[in-house]
């Protein structure tokens, strides 16, 4: 049939929503590095696709909870993604449901909560780095500013080649700054400045910490 696939559409709302990201970023580089994510996306799922045109109820559910989150009616996407709990979903799939669902919840500030499922999300091969984007900001938003930093530090760390690795590095100083540690502080901002010679972030930065940079 013509229909579009339901782990093809939530990898497709999971990238549109990453791409409103990228577009304030303004980073045309990464724009286009996380479209290229995108593909490889659709075709990771292309093989959960195969089999009888009639989908099971619990992708239906995760069709119906990722057209919620692409129209920003998060607490319909809500309740839709908790109702897939109690179901045996292929791994993938389930890191798909608890990224779209902690997403859902950071929207609407339930912020242990999503950070539950943004934890568990991490799982996905492909989706990792974008979960720890999210992690940190349920952190952030927590009052931890110590964890949203010790996170965006693993994003760094563990995927170089994220859309989100120069904003997350810029991040990390700001956070330890917040928390008041102020040696990590400067150790982040320091090396920031060191692997980036050029860039307009470097000015962020350094107005981050005054004259301390400069």
């Amino acid at each position: 049939s013509g229909r579009a696939s339901t782990p093809a559409f939530a990898c497709f709302v999971i990238a549109r929503i990453a791409l409103r990201d990228a577009r304030r970023s303004k980073t045309g580089t990464r724009i286009r590095r996380w479209l290229s994510l995108a593909v490889l996306l659709l075709a990771a799922v292309r093989g959960a696709d195969a089999g009888p045109a009639s989908s099971p109820p619990p992708t239906l559910a995760l069709e119906a909870a990722a057209k919620r989150v692409a129209a920003d009616d998060f607490p319909a996407a809500t309740e839709m993604l908790l109702t897939l709990d109690a179901e045996n979903l292929p791994s993938d799939l389930r890191a798909q449901a608890d990224l779209l669902l902690g997403i859902a919840l950071l929207r609407q500030t339930r912020l242990e909560e999503a950070a539950v499922r943004l934890e568990a999300a991490r799982a996905h091969r492909l989706l990792a780095d974008y979960a720890l984007h999210h992690l940190a900001q349920a952190r952030r938003q927590a009052g931890r500013p110590d964890l949203a930093a010790e996170t965006l530090g693993q994003l760094v760390d563990q995927h170089p080649q994220s859309l989100f690795l120069d904003r997350a590095a810029r991040e990390i100083p700001r956070d330890f700054l917040e928390a008041g540690q102020l040696a990590r502080a400067e150790e982040a901002a320091r090396k920031y400045l060191a692997a980036v010679p050029s860039n307009p972030g470097r000015a962020e930065v350094r107005l981050t910490f005054g004259d301390r940079k400069s």
